[in-house]
């Protein structure tokens, strides 16, 4: 026969607390140990934590962002040099095809080429 001692068992109005806490809790799922977490903490904590919450991945995604608008900004001076050596090699060789033609002599060639290529080194105040 099992008996039970009187001392340890609990009473019907902690009982009933006990299901009242559980069952208020049973509907937050997964999310209630963060619910009582707030539960338990004062205003300014909460504030801190919810702005935490939006400020760290805020932060995360503006350096993200500075980081690719950098990288598009070397690109396209990379990219715009790239065009410039281009444009220079082809006059380059227009000027000496011309050269070896007969059509200009060599220094006419080289000064023309010179002419044409001086303005396609500076964009704006500083060399390409």
């Amino acid at each position: 026969m099992i008996t039970t001692n009187p001392a340890i068992r609990p009473t019907l109005a902690e009982l009933r607390a006990a299901a009242e806490r559980s069952g208020f809790f049973a509907h937050h799922g997964i999310w209630a140990p963060g619910v009582r977490l707030f539960r338990n903490l004062q205003f300014t904590a909460k504030a801190l934590i919810i702005s935490a919450a939006f400020a760290i991945p805020s932060g995360l995604m503006a350096c993200w962002l500075l980081y690719t608008q950098a990288e598009t900004a070397l690109q396209a001076r990379m990219d715009a040099t790239r065009q410039h050596v281009e444009v220079a090699h082809g006059v380059l060789l227009w000027a000496h095809a011309q050269e070896a033609g007969g059509k200009m002599p060599r220094e006419q060639a080289q000064q023309l080429a010179r002419q044409v290529i001086a303005p396609l080194r500076y964009d704006g105040n500083r060399c390409v």
